[in-house]
């Protein structure tokens, strides 16, 4: 898609920091915005809307950026596991 056909270590370190800087917004933004309270039990004014919405937009991708680089690393966790149980099987 985007016509990058080789790995670039540097590419690759770049990508993670950004993903570890977004991670890390995204666990402050979920603090400041107590989304563990507001997750678990019932809240009948809905959400605090006093911020900007590009503001509640970024907090909100950020903290999405939490579960998805989560969830990436261990399905690559997951897939090291399977591959060695397999090697391990054919001997």
């Amino acid at each position: 898609m985007t016509g990058i056909k080789s790995t670039s270590r540097i590419r690759a370190i770049a990508f993670r920091v950004i993903a570890v800087l977004i991670v890390v917004y995204g666990v402050q933004a979920s603090f400041e915005r107590d989304m563990l309270y507001k997750l678990t039990i019932y809240n009948p004014f809905g959400w605090n809307l006093d911020d900007s919405s590009m503001g509640f937009l970024i907090d909100h991708l950020a903290i999405m950026g939490i579960y998805i680089s989560g969830t990436h690393y261990v399905l690559k966790f997951v897939q090291k596991q399977d591959t060695g149980l397999k090697k391990r099987n054919i001997k």
